[in-house]
């Protein structure tokens, strides 16, 4: 079976790649594609996953750099911070 990387470094390696070519990742984005890899592990829920941003954000690894309303809902857009770049490269690509 192979093993996943860490819930939280797998949000910052989402956010360091962006979306599509871009720069920046949203939060709806993230939540979608950390359901798909983590779907059936208990840790795996929208508050568990904002705590990660917020941890992420507040040691300055990323940085918010809008909202908008989608549905009644806040969605952010998120990007890697410089240091949160450098930081990346102490990740690896895939658990072992």
């Amino acid at each position: 079976m192979k093993m996943k990387l860490p819930m939280r470094f797998r949000i910052l390696q989402l956010i360091c790649n962006g979306d599509q070519g871009k720069n920046t990742i949203d939060s709806k984005k993230i939540k979608e594609i950390i359901f798909k890899e983590y779907g059936n592990e208990r840790q795996c829920k929208d508050k568990t996953i904002k705590n990660h941003l917020l941890a992420l954000k507040a040691v300055g690894l990323i940085e918010e750099i809008s909202v908008t309303i989608e549905n009644g809902k806040f969605v952010s857009q998120y990007a890697a911070t410089g240091e949160g770049l450098k930081r990346l490269n102490l990740i690896p690509k895939y658990a072992k």
